[in-house]
């Protein structure tokens, strides 16, 4: 949390992460594909 303001009665406390609502960009490389497990596709989702 990061402190905004204060005085004697209140204090304002910010608690959005510094990157909230900035656009961001990713480069990413993909080292390795596999077949989802019964288990994954069961679920849908992957472990």
């Amino acid at each position: 949390m990061i402190v905004k303001s204060y005085n004697k009665t209140e204090v304002i406390l910010d608690s959005n992460h510094p990157l909230a609502g900035k656009h961001l960009s990713f480069k990413t490389k993909i080292v390795h594909i596999r077949e989802a497990t019964q288990e994954e596709l069961q679920a849908g989702t992957a472990n």
